[in-house]
């Protein structure tokens, strides 16, 4: 049974985000997995030798957790990466990956060294429920 409480959607939202992995697209094709609360990584690695102390995990693709077509998804992407351009010392590629395939792969973003307010007025102005933020150690 389905409860439609949003506080029950809240933390089956929650839930599902802290198990989803996050492929970023560095140091090659093979890509580098990051999952909320992780404090080691070959990319965070990275991030700490380049004094890159944040980065986001966000994405364009269905809004509020509205299922939209690729094409859809493929248009609000390139338009977020255009916001995202200049705004960021290092942008590569993402992927959200559901640990148990119940949700589609979501293409995304992971952008390093932006400023959060940014990254959170862009997750809202792209209709995201949430974005991954990671703060390193100051």
């Amino acid at each position: 049974m389905l409860e439609d409480s949003t506080a029950a959607l809240d933390q089956r939202l929650l839930a599902a985000y802290m198990s989803t992995q996050y492929w970023i697209g560095w140091p090659d094709e093979n890509g580098s997995f990051v999952t909320i609360g992780s404090t080691e990584s070959a990319f965070i690695n990275f991030l700490h030798q380049e004094n890159i102390g944040n980065f986001v995990i966000i994405t364009a693709s269905n809004p509020f957790s509205q299922m939209l077509d690729e094409k859809e998804n493929m248009k609000r992407n390139k338009a977020l990466k255009e916001e995202l351009l200049g705004r960021t010392t290092l942008l590569l590629t993402a992927r959200n990956i559901s640990h148990d395939g119940s949700w589609p792969v979501e293409h995304g973003f992971c952008a390093a060294g932006i400023l959060e307010a940014v990254a959170t007025g862009l997750g809202r102005r792209f209709g995201q429920n949430a974005v991954v933020w990671w703060q390193g150690m100051t």
